[in-house]
């Protein structure tokens, strides 16, 4: 298969292209001429290519939303996000917590589960935390043991597209440009505000889109 079917497949399944996750395909949209065949060739199918807003990301989005059937597929996305946003805030909030002079996770940056548990076990509230996070992602477990419950939040957390692992003992994760979309996705809310039901409201929809446009 070719970089660009590689390239085209990916967005056509909607992953979020970025250095960490998918670095062949992430050098080859950085070539302008590719770049720009790409997206041509996504226009032709309703579609083009998108950036995230912090450039770390390429993803693909629907030109229009003329048809039931793309405005279901954006839907589904949108109530996905929507659905994991509140235990994604939490989590970056847990990061923040942990080390107070950082920045939100972005893509490329490493943790390292050592580090965190490090501090996990020194500090009841982050123990909570951790807890709590655990249980809105259903990784809720009998065991008390701390180390459990981190390595259960991480793996759904890389199962899920936003860390990758980069070694066999998993104790070191790679952020993904996943995160530069939730982020996307968390400015759009707010913007909104108290958004009405996506699966009725075609506009929202539409801004969802042009928002990432290129």
């Amino acid at each position: 298969m070719s970089g660009f079917e590689r390239t085209v497949e990916l967005l056509m399944q909607d992953e979020v292209i970025c250095r960490t996750a998918y670095s062949a395909e992430f050098a080859f949209l950085t070539d302008n001429i590719k770049r720009s065949e790409v997206d041509q060739y996504l226009r032709q199918i309703g579609r083009s290519l998108a950036k995230t807003s912090d450039n770390l990301g390429y993803l693909m989005v629907y030109l229009n939303l003329d048809d039931s059937g793309k405005k279901r597929r954006v839907a589904a996305q949108f109530k996905k996000i929507e659905g994991e946003l509140s235990t994604l805030v939490d989590w970056l909030c847990f990061a923040r917590n942990i080390n107070e002079n950082s920045n939100p996770i972005s893509a490329g940056e490493r943790i390292t589960e050592s580090e965190l548990l490090a501090a996990i076990e020194t500090s009841r509230p982050l123990a909570e935390q951790l807890t709590s996070i655990a249980n809105k992602l259903g990784r809720s477990m009998k065991s008390r043991e701390v180390k459990k419950k981190l390595t259960s939040v991480l793996n759904y957390l890389t199962d899920s597209g936003y860390f990758v692992q980069l070694n066999t003992t998993g104790s070191v994760y790679e952020a993904t440009a996943k995160w530069s979309f939730v982020y996307d996705a968390l400015e759009f809310y707010i913007q909104r505000q108290d958004p009405e039901s996506i699966e009725n409201d075609q506009t929202i929809l539409e801004e969802s889109q042009q928002q990432l446009e290129l």
